[in-house]
């Protein structure tokens, strides 16, 4: 509906579509940022957990397989 009452109003719908697809892309790379970000978290505390736990993080690896 939205493209329609663009072009309704003399507005190029092709507007419309690049700035709805770089916004998807702008957020898509926000999401992206923060999984990336609590894959690093995640693995620091493996390590951090491994020295301090061995054979217990040794038995979660096992697990996760």
């Amino acid at each position: 509906m939205e493209v329609l009452n663009l072009i309704d109003n003399g507005k190029n719908p092709d507007e419309f579509t690049r700035d709805l697809l770089n916004n998807c892309i702008a957020k898509n790379q926000i999401t992206k940022g923060k999984v990336d970000t609590f894959k690093d978290l995640r693995g620091h505390l493996l390590e951090d957990l491994e020295h301090t736990f061995p054979h217990e993080v040794e038995d979660y690896r096992q697990r996760r397989i």
